[in-house]
């Protein structure tokens, strides 16, 4: 059970991922240390770092895809961690947007959902996606 070559598309794909993925991942990470460390001094900034850590959590898959993409395991694991972040994050920003709706003692509104649930779906859904192991069926 040695691993396959990867052919030339899956290689050129991985470098896609990278070159799209790296300058993404610089970007959010500046920006989050320069929301948090404003003006030199530590900002409590904790409702806007939910938003830009999204992001970050999706650019840090593809980097992960682009750097040991080659094994199968690996290639899975990114696609379901790509997969659980999408289904996760629609359904957090869903509640957040329509649970308040059905409150009316909520003034939140549809801010909840972009700046709170919707990003904190797809950064639990990626690292739930990415962490899962596949079950090994195992012969009877």
């Amino acid at each position: 059970m040695g691993t396959q070559p990867l052919s030339d598309s899956r290689r050129g794909d991985r470098l896609l991922v990278g070159i799209l993925s790296v300058p993404f991942l610089c970007y959010w990470a500046w920006y989050i240390l320069s929301v948090v460390f404003q003006d030199g001094s530590l900002h409590d900034a904790s409702v806007f770092l939910l938003f830009p850590l999204a992001p970050l959590t999706l650019s840090a898959l593809g980097c992960w895809f682009a750097v040991s993409g080659s094994s199968a395991e690996v290639r899975q694991r990114v696609a379901r961690g790509f997969l659980f972040a999408f289904g996760l994050g629609l359904l957090g920003f869903a509640g957040g947007f329509f649970g308040p709706l059905f409150l009316p003692f909520a003034g939140w509104d549809p801010i909840l959902a972009f700046l709170v649930t919707g990003p904190l779906g797809v950064i639990l859904g990626a690292a739930f996606g990415a962490l899962l192991r596949q079950k090994r069926s195992t012969p009877v």
